[in-house]
């Protein structure tokens, strides 16, 4: 999809610490590769062909989504979530993902999603997920993401 998505930026600092060996190798679980607090934020705005490709993926014919004036799917603008993950944490596996959509986005609105580390349990970490509407900064979709960690954008294993 072409949507106009930014790099996600990093908020928060985050360790990888190499357990010292004669071969230097590393060994790392999520608590190494993230920290409670650290945050993770992408910028989106969905165009009407974005969702034209969206809808005949997902076979979603639902009207609201083919207006002149329309509503971008609920499932499209939480696909944010797994796309900051994916690029902050290459090869990891995104497990889980719990979400309420609270307020409609329209085609072309901007939007900002954040991902804060909530809980680190070995390599697996849970982050509270939200996206905000960029004009009025309402919570336009919120919920909880868990995922199987492998390493940061830098290489940290």
């Amino acid at each position: 999809m072409a949507m106009a998505m930014a790099m996600a930026t990093r908020c928060s600092r985050s360790v990888c610490t190499a357990m010292a060996s004669s071969t230097a190798s590393m060994s790392c679980t999520s608590r190494d590769i993230v920290a409670i607090g650290d945050a993770y934020v992408k910028e989106a705005s969905f165009t009407p062909e974005d969702v034209k490709q969206f809808v005949h993926l997902t076979g979603d014919e639902n009207p609201i989504h083919q207006k002149a004036v329309a509503l971008v799917p609920g499932w499209l603008t939480a696909s944010i979530f797994p796309s900051i993950i994916g690029s902050e944490f290459p090869g990891s596996l995104y497990l889980e993902q719990s979400v309420r959509f609270k307020k409609k986005i329209y085609v072309g609105e901007g939007l900002t999603a954040k991902l804060v580390v909530k809980r680190v349990q070995g390599r697996q970490a849970v982050f509270d997920t939200q996206c905000f509407h960029d004009d009025t900064g309402e919570v336009v979709v919120e919920g909880e993401a868990r995922a199987l960690l492998k390493q940061g954008k830098g290489g940290k294993q």
